[in-house]
């Protein structure tokens, strides 16, 4: 569960947001790597990059977002 407005932490192989889900929030990755994934694709980001800005135009996300390390 993300709480807004604060420094979140999850566990690797945690899902932080899933496809087709309404846009509740973005994130930004402090420390770790997230694993980008749809039916398309696979990507790998890592510390100091965005999750969900592409996903606000259509309000609901476009992928799922999923802990690839342990993430703060």
């Amino acid at each position: 569960k993300m709480n807004p407005n604060a420094v979140n932490q999850f566990l690797k192989d945690s899902d932080i947001y899933t496809e087709g889900e309404p846009v509740f929030s973005v994130a930004m990755i402090v420390k770790g790597r997230v694993l980008i994934h749809n039916e398309g694709s696979n990507i790998m980001i890592g510390s100091g990059a965005f999750l969900g800005i592409n996903d606000l135009y259509l309000g609901r996300y476009q992928s799922t977002y999923t802990a690839y390390d342990d993430l703060m």
